[in-house]
């Protein structure tokens, strides 16, 4: 039977049309299945057929020759061999044109099966760019009025055509998904698997999986055929940048081609031309501008701009890999001529004059890089400089209350006990550590807390209050969420001097209490009630880090005994110095860092912590305590000596 296009007519029945020769035009439905796409890269296509949407710069036909650099990236993923693409890159650098390109290439010239998956950090955002940026891509009209390349491929139905999902008449489905939750990433075969943004996804779903693990399952049936796109600026999950420049079977760095020496440049802040004691104000108001890091020329905004339409991507890693499957594109704010040298400049001298947050913002969004913050380096042997002369369990003269603090472990507890000063008028305590330790059972808590202590007067003291540790860490091979949280509560019914605490991060107020009605896990009342106290530790863990920069013996200083025995004093060798058993405690002490976000992190490569929770609940137990006006000096007292008994000069080599 041979179909030519002549007429109009209707195809009459075909039982009808044996033996018969028939002239007419197929429907377009046939027509669409039996039309060979065409053979066209990523770029290719887009400069044919992609329409940019009002949301963007530039509305009307798309032009590869305004965004050069985005070309190799395109023709990239449209290598059969390309399983992922990995763009770090910074904001407004066109990744997500990138996506909605690679989106439309797929649907036009791609196999009519399977499906597309969209993954964005949080659903109102997944929702808004369905809303805002792909739906509006999809039903974009061409210059003359007329349905665009991919509104062929949209139901006549607008119940296909909706935020959660999009059917095309193809068979391939568009699902919209998000970082926190696998349902939404549902159990089909993923043709196209975006992940947008993916540094700003949550670190684990509420299954306790990562998204992007997720999202490369929905690859696994088809593996030929599949391709996984991932784009985002460095931030604080802190993977795009490790993938595209470490994990990559092939890496890719854009550079600049100067346009007095024609070299291939790659910028950074050291190659900005900025006078010493400038301020961000006045790069913002006059600018700056780039020295060639080859023959030295400087490089204006217009010169930059012409390096940029000239620059081009330098392999840095496999250039021998004649057939990756992975590949990843890096690219730097210094090289994109929309970030302004000014902007850049500005946010260097931020980072270098300020903390934590503009130090990250300047190398996650400009450098585009991982900023890596100080971990916990401070020399434990500062630590031990704030021992005094006291041996261990010799309470200083002039101490309002003895305070133990205590850690809750799976097999035992780790336990301090200070003496906290009287407040001084401008409010600050001084404490001095008493006695430190392991204890295995709670039998030796009590024993402990009864234990009477004295000064260097012979005056007696008790302990006045106890803080333990609600939680508990895992013992191996248990469960995760195994606690001792049911063993501490009833402890604490039974002993009320000691009192159970909760570290909880960035609360409203800095300690909080919470009545308990239940056993923990059950419904079981607690007979009388028992009040939690919950603590804001990272205010406490910034009060035990100011602390620990007060001189020993000002006030509000954090204070330890010394370490030593007199018999390791008396019969120390010559230029040996015995072994300080603070060393450990003061080891815990240096075990957590701020993070680029300026909360506290456990650096466990430094050791454990378990005495920086205990020092932490030392300066919570400062702030209960003055709060009930326990620290307080009676009307009328006054300070006593706060000496104690030194030894020898000639024994002081710590």
């Amino acid at each position: 039977m041979n179909l030519i296009s002549t007429t109009t007519a209707p195809l009459p029945p075909f039982a009808h049309l044996a033996g018969q020769r028939y002239q007419g035009t197929p429907p377009r439905a046939l027509r669409r299945r039996m039309r060979t796409p065409e053979q066209l890269s990523i770029s290719q296509w887009a400069d044919k057929y992609r329409m940019v949407t009002a949301i963007d710069a530039k509305p009307g036909r798309w032009d590869s020759s305004e965004v050069p650099h985005l070309v190799k990236i395109m023709d990239c993923i449209s290598l059969p061999h390309v399983r992922e693409v990995y763009l770090c890159m910074p904001e407004r650098a066109g990744k997500t044109q990138v996506l909605l390109n690679t989106m439309g290439w797929t649907i036009d010239q791609g196999s009519k099966s399977g499906n597309i998956f969209w993954l964005m950090p949080k659903e109102e955002e997944a929702k808004k760019a369905m809303a805002e940026r792909i739906i509006p891509v999809l039903k974009a009209e061409t210059e003359h009025g007329r349905p665009g390349r991919l509104a062929r491929y949209l139901s006549k139905y607008d119940d296909d055509t909706k935020q959660r999902t999009i059917r095309f008449t193809t068979g391939t489905r568009l699902f919209p998904a998000w970082s926190n939750s696998p349902a939404s990433m549902a159990s089909f075969f993923g043709k196209l698997n975006i992940g947008d943004e993916i540094d700003k996804f949550e670190k684990s779903t509420r299954e306790g999986t990562d998204a992007i693990t997720l999202i490369r399952k929905r690859a696994r049936d088809d593996r030929s055929r599949a391709k996984n796109l991932f784009a985002s600026t460095p931030g604080a999950a802190r993977k795009i940048y490790r993938l595209a420049t470490a994990e990559a079977q092939q890496q890719w760095r854009y550079h600049l081609r100067c346009p007095h020496c024609q070299a291939s440049i790659c910028p950074d802040e050291q190659h900005l031309a900025i006078a010493e004691g400038t301020a961000p104000q006045q790069i913002e108001l006059h600018g700056c501008s780039l020295f060639c890091q080859a023959c030295g020329a400087e490089l204006d905004e217009q010169q930059r701009d012409i390096a940029y339409q000239t620059g081009c991507w330098i392999c840095t890693h496999g250039a021998d890999i004649h057939r990756p499957e992975t590949v990843g594109f890096h690219m730097s704010a210094y090289c994109l001529p929309r970030v302004p040298l000014a902007e850049i400049g500005a946010a260097w001298l931020r980072a270098q004059q300020g903390g934590l947050v503009e130090k990250t913002a300047y190398a996650n969004g400009y450098r585009v890089e991982d900023f890596d913050p100080p971990r916990a380096s401070e020399d434990y042997r500062a630590i031990l400089a704030h021992c005094d002369d006291r041996p261990r369990d010799l309470v200083p003269t002039d101490t309002a209350a003895l305070v133990l603090q205590v850690d809750t472990q799976m097999d035992g507890f780790y336990f301090e006990v200070a003496a906290l000063g009287y407040a001084s008028p401008g409010g600050s305590v001084t404490s001095h550590l008493v006695r430190k330790g392991y204890l295995l059972h709670f039998a030796d808590l009590i024993e402990l807390s009864r234990k009477t202590w004295h000064d260097a007067e012979g005056r007696e003291y008790r302990i006045r209050s106890a803080l333990i540790d609600s939680g508990g860490g895992r013992k191996a091979g248990m469960p995760p969420k195994h606690s001792r949280t049911k063993e501490v509560y009833e402890f604490c019914r039974a002993n009320p001097l000691f009192q159970p605490v909760k570290g909880r991060p960035r609360r409203d107020k800095a300690i909080q209490y919470a009545k308990l009605d239940v056993w923990p896990g059950t419904s079981k009342p607690i007979p009388g009630g028992l009040w939690l106290i919950n603590l804001d530790v990272h205010y406490f863990k910034d009060a035990l880090a100011t602390a620990l920069h007060v001189t020993p013996g000002d006030p509000g200083s954090f204070v330890l005994y010394s370490g030593y025995t007199e018999q390791q004093l008396t019969s120390k060798a010559p230029g040996i110095t015995p072994e300080n058993e603070l060393t450990d405690y003061a080891k815990h002490l240096c075990a957590e860092f701020r993070n680029e976000l300026g909360n506290w992190e456990h650096d466990h490569k430094a050791g454990r912590n378990d005495w920086h929770d205990c020092a932490t609940y030392r300066m919570a137990h400062i702030e209960i305590l003055n709060q009930q006006g326990a620290l307080s000096r009676p009307a009328g007292e006054e300070p006593k000596n706060k000496t104690t008994k030194q030894p020898p000069q000639k024994r002081r080599f710590w």
